[in-house]
């Protein structure tokens, strides 16, 4: 997560911030939350908010571009069930 911050801030991109729950770890941009990070016995993986797809990272600037282009997704939609039309790229989805 900390090296995600680190991209993110170096794109330019102001108030990112990450909090702990008892869950996962929060990432929010602009105060919007953004992406959370899981850790599992089963596996660590990444999510967009309520959306179930669980999402890996081998690249960090690729899971950075992600939640540059959620976040501006974000200003025009509320967190809904609509959340699944956003794309994700094959290639960074888990099963």
């Amino acid at each position: 997560m900390k090296e995600l911050v680190k991209a993110l801030k170096e794109k330019g991109v102001k108030k990112v911030k990450v909090e702990k729950t008892k869950q996962y770890q929060a990432l929010k941009v602009g105060g919007q939350l953004c992406l959370c990070y899981f850790e599992r016995k089963s596996g660590n993986y990444f999510q967009l908010p309520w959306d179930n797809r669980k999402i890996g990272c081998g690249d960090v600037n690729a899971l950075t571009d992600l939640v540059v282009n959620f976040a501006q997704w974000r200003k025009g939609h509320k967190i809904t069930n609509e959340v699944d039309t956003f794309e994700i790229p094959e290639d960074m989805l888990v099963d």
